[in-house]
């Protein structure tokens, strides 16, 4: 965006933030505290913080945590989809199909999603669509899967993963499961 910007700054601390068709911005640095703590807009900023920090993002609406997951991530909830859907519909809130990292996790997105209702099982962000025995997560990280007994069965038609009550996983073709999405604070 190209255009004509005004800084102005006075000396009790107040900065306003002007641009050829840009709402103007008021920031205020409180001196009195000397933390560097900004208000910008009416909010508290810490200007204290890396410059390259990450920002904490949210993924919307309906977002839980689960104390028994032991994560700082946040986790909602989704009837039946097949695999490639539920991963779209996690995406498009920003979020991600849920990777159980610990069988504690595992079993709290499972108390979550209680998919007894249709099948014992919900998908996990984790496939092996590009090579055969060859698990990565939605992020084509290489993983491997905490399996149920006999699994993988490695038939080329099963290439997602289920996970049980117990936190086992199980690959499987892609049938409509539950789901959650998971939604990391950074």
């Amino acid at each position: 965006m190209h255009g004509i910007w005004l800084v102005v700054v006075s000396t009790v601390g107040a900065c306003s933030f002007h641009g050829a068709g840009v709402p103007a911005i008021d920031a205020t640095v409180d001196p009195s505290n000397g933390d560097g703590a900004q208000v910008v807009d009416g909010r508290v900023v810490d200007s204290a913080a890396p410059p390259d920090a990450p920002v904490p993002h949210s993924c919307g609406a309906g977002y839980v945590s689960l104390a028994g997951a032991q994560t700082t991530s946040t986790y909602k909830a989704f009837g039946g989809a097949l695999w490639q859907a539920a991963k779209a519909r996690c995406e498009s809130d920003t979020a991600h199909l849920v990777i159980p990292e610990t069988t504690a996790e595992a079993v709290a997105v499972y108390n979550l999603i209680d998919p007894a209702t249709a099948s014992p099982y919900y998908w996990a962000g984790i496939s092996d669509q590009q090579h055969t025995n060859t698990w990565v997560t939605v992020f084509d990280q290489p993983i491997s899967p905490h399996w149920g007994p006999g699994q993988p069965n490695l038939r080329p038609i099963d290439t997602y993963v289920l996970v049980s009550s117990n936190g086992d996983m199980f690959d499987w073709n892609d049938a409509g499961q539950e789901f959650a999405c998971e939604c990391a604070p950074f």
